[in-house]
């Protein structure tokens, strides 16, 4: 034998003897892995908790709460163009292989190889993913995909290919907290799986290599070029034709409605539940599921509070507000959310002709309509170019702009403290900011109720008699910014004389006239005379303030959020009992009642006498009938009584009334103060007066006594 020969022969044993040698080791490899893997009897049974919900008074949801959106769809009911679009876009070898796909990992393996700087493509299967996704295991390692391949392999002799397809529809994230295809269905086209057409189905299926790099709002080429793939490998394998690809390519792109129920909430009274929920049974417990929260808004209420409110706000600005040129995008849920409670419509200005008198507008609509635009603001207009808001008026359109102005709205029953509708502003969407719970203000003569109160408790009752004529109080212990009406004074050490009267006082009257027509001089009087404790008593029974320090105190000085003012004002309206804002009648959590903080009740401890509350009840009503608010409740057939109060330098109109049990806090005025055109009289009672006039039967107090 030659050399030649023997070393030849000496190689392919050696080569066969390691072959064997490595196929052996590769086998005991994968013996032991085999025998180490984790039980998947449970992977198909897909079992999640039901989202925490949050339901107005009369069962209909108003929120949802949960680490993510998800919707349980059997696979009889997914569409079977859904099915066939994720099998083409994810893995067209799906329905033959046996849970790992060879072709797939040899291109995988050439595209790694042409490609080496780039990222490794992938090569996982649908079973793969599925095993992936439910054991959470996100390693890159070789140990870790010999693993998946292994449980893959078992998964499809334990379960078959339905099985395992389903629990991959119903489980894969596709953006915007949607969990499945049902959940991503309503996500996306705001519709159920079974409507999906072919382009919906497609978009779907581009999804899962990375939805926020998809996006449409952020992404709209890409997601165009990911949508077209699918489409292309859908005819490539027979599901479609070239027509019906075609056609599904022209459709347009869509936008994923604002659904994520892990912040915050859609509205200022569910935030306000979310929050105190949360603070007392932490997130974790809220977002994890399982919590029904049964409020107390009454969802009529709650549309008519919120429609009077910013009927009020527009009018003051187009009143009083110059064109502020702010500028929006008309498909963010703001601009959404703001023609929704509007009834406004977005329009983008195609002419912007500027005389000496005024600028003539004219704008293209979303139906590709252009349209000549009334312009009723002073100092200017937009620009061509520019989104506004126009609404449409009997005989054309005219802009509109979102106030500058804001303010707040409570309406509460004053039998439990039941907080029936709470409104923080003009629109949610567009500033979470709670005017009613979060802001503190100066609740000017609003407070004026409650040194009379603590007078009658005294023995005094609206017929006794005061004097409205200039008092010195001092010396003075309040800052400049003190007191919505006084008058200054040289030093700090001199006494503080109030103001706001607009002269030296209408001389001897009764407490009761003098409340109506707001008088300051004689409240201070009033206060002086039973004592500043007495008054800080009241205030702090009623739940206003935690101590009087002054006595600017007397006419509002001291901020206060609306819904306490508000919660004061309901139990004179009671007659006098304790009660807390309650915005909630039960919680229930893992089919347990777990009443909280919001669920005690009427409190049974009187915190005022009968008589006194009686005869506060009485000057209130004249405050109606003949004071500050007659004007706005003029013509309206309804018993209520209240109070108007303005802060200093006018920042801030306030108001607080009841009628019967429903009781109504209204607060206009701006996030930066700048004095309002107007008393409170003649802004925010109106709204109070127009919420009395709307609210639903159940709630309105016709034929009732004062």
């Amino acid at each position: 034998m030659s050399a030649a020969r023997t070393i030849f022969s000496l190689l392919l044993v050696g080569g066969f003897a390691t072959s064997v040698s490595i196929l052996a080791t590769a086998r005991a490899y994968v013996a032991h892995e085999e025998a180490s893997l984790p039980d998947i009897s449970t992977l198909t049974a897909v079992d999640y908790a039901p989202p925490s919900v949050i339901l107005a008074s009369d069962g209909s949801v108003l929120d949802r709460f949960a680490s993510g959106y998800h919707s349980f769809t059997p696979y009889a009911d997914i569409p079977l163009v859904v099915r066939q679009a994720f099998v083409a876009a994810e893995d067209r070898n799906f329905w033959k292989h046996d849970g790992m796909d060879p072709q797939a990992i040899g291109r995988a393996a050439y595209e790694d190889f042409r490609h080496r700087n780039r990222r490794a493509a992938g090569a996982s299967t649908i079973t793969q993913q599925v095993i992936k996704n439910r054991l959470g295991d996100d390693r890159r390692t070789l140990e870790r995909k010999v693993r998946e391949v292994l449980l893959a392999r078992r998964a499809e002799r334990m379960f078959g290919k339905e099985a395992i397809l389903q629990t991959y529809l119903d489980t894969i994230w596709l953006g915007h907290g949607a969990y499945g295809v049902g959940a991503a269905s309503d996500v996306w086209f705001g519709k159920p799986l079974a409507r999906l057409t072919l382009a919906e189905a497609a978009f779907l299926a581009s999804l899962p290599k990375g939805p926020s790099n998809y996006d449409p709002a952020v992404h709209p080429q890409a997601a165009l070029a990911r949508r077209q793939y699918v489409l292309r490998r859908m005819q490539d394998d027979g599901y479609i034709n070239a027509q019906q690809a075609a056609e599904a390519d022209e459709s347009p792109l869509p936008e994923a409605r604002d659904v994520s129920m892990t912040g915050e909430g859609h509205g200022y009274y569910q935030e306000t539940i979310r929050r105190r929920v949360g603070d007392i049974y932490g997130p974790t417990r809220l977002y994890g599921g399982g919590v029904v929260v049964r409020s107390s808004m009454n969802v009529e209420a709650t549309g008519v509070a919120r429609h009077a409110l910013v009927k009020a706000l527009v009018s003051y600005s187009l009143a009083y507000e110059p064109w502020q040129g702010r500028q929006f995008n008309p498909a963010d849920a703001a601009s959404r959310d703001i023609a929704h409670q509007t009834g406004w419509r977005p329009c983008q200005v195609t002419q912007a002709a500027s005389s000496r008198e005024s600028v003539s507008l004219a704008c293209r609509g979303e139906d590709g309509l252009t349209v000549p635009l009334g312009n009723p603001y002073h100092g200017g207009g937009p620009s061509a170019g520019d989104w506004v808001w126009v609404e449409d008026i009997a005989g054309g359109a005219e802009l509109r702009q979102v106030p500058g102005i804001t303010g707040s709205v409570v309406v509460m029953d004053a039998r439990g403290g039941d907080v029936l509708a709470e409104e923080g502003g003009f629109s949610y969407a567009a500033s979470r900011f709670d005017r009613a719970t979060q802001a503190l203000r100066q609740p000017g003569s609003t407070i004026k109720p409650f040194v009379y109160l603590a007078a009658f408790e005294h023995g005094y009752t609206p017929a006794s008699p005061v004097l409205d004529v200039p008092v010195d109080i001092g010396p003075a212990t309040v800052s400049s910014e003190d007191g919505p009406d006084r008058e200054e004074s040289g030093d700090a050490g001199q006494d503080w004389r109030p103001g706001g009267d607009g002269n030296n006082g209408i001389g001897l009257t009764t407490m009761g006239r003098a409340l109506a027509l707001s008088r300051n001089m004689a409240a201070v009087r009033t206060a002086y005379e039973i004592g500043l404790p007495a008054v800080g008593d009241i205030a702090r029974r009623f739940g206003l303030y935690d101590d009087m320090t002054d006595y600017s105190a007397v006419l509002g000085a001291h901020e206060i959020t609306l819904m306490k003012l508000t919660a004061a004002y309901a139990r004179i309206a009671n007659g006098g009992q304790a009660i807390e804002p309650r915005y909630w009648s039960s919680l229930q959590m893992d089919d347990h009642e777990a009443y909280g903080l919001d669920a005690t009740g009427v409190g049974q401890v009187a915190v005022t006498t009968p008589e006194a509350d009686d005869f506060i009840r009485q000057a209130l009503r004249s405050v109606v009938v003949s004071g500050t608010a007659r004007r706005a409740f003029a013509g309206l057939e309804l018993p209520v009584s209240g109070k108007t109060g303005t802060s200093n330098a006018q920042k801030d109109a306030t108001f607080v009334g009841f009628c019967g049990n429903t009781v109504i806090g209204v607060r206009m005025g701006y996030d930066v103060p700048q004095t309002l055109r107007g008393m409170a009289g003649s802004l925010a009672a109106p709204v109070a007066a127009d919420i009395f006039r709307a609210l639903p039967p159940s709630l309105s107090c016709i034929g009732q006594k004062p």
